[in-house]
């Protein structure tokens, strides 16, 4: 008789499990969903993404520090920081290439070459002003 409780509660087990994973798969598709969802909701809350390309790209330059000549790529400063607010920022960052038209370079040149890269890059028809130090 202990054998068959034991068993009976090992089904129910099984089947509390299987029940578990099936919600936790539909929990991960709802958080999708979700997801999805607030990503259109700021796509259409968002002012820069309203904007024609050359005004934004215009107000993304007025972020450029003054004196950026002295300044190495910082992920703090812009452009790169503007790259990090959101998806439509980083498409409006990467389709002004006047925002990358300036980088400054230690003389740990090896640490910094695939960053120039990128940045020659972006800059397209541009020309770069690189300054060595």
């Amino acid at each position: 008789m202990a054998s068959s409780a034991v068993k009976d509660i090992r089904k129910r087990i099984q089947s509390i499990t299987g029940a578990i994973s099936e919600h936790r798969k539909a929990i991960k598709e709802l958080e999708q969903q979700k997801c999805a969802a607030q990503q259109e909701l700021n796509v259409l809350r968002d002012p820069m993404s309203r904007l024609p390309l050359e005004l934004s790209s215009m107000i993304f330059n007025k972020c450029i520090p003054r004196h950026r000549d002295d300044r190495q790529p910082n992920p703090l400063t812009a452009p790169m920081l503007l790259m990090r607010i959101c998806r439509s920022w980083t498409q409006i960052a990467l389709a002004t290439p006047s925002l990358w038209t300036c980088i400054h370079v230690n003389n740990q040149l090896e640490e910094f070459s695939n960053l120039l890269g990128v940045w020659m890059d972006r800059a397209q028809h541009l020309p770069v002003k690189i300054l060595l130090s």
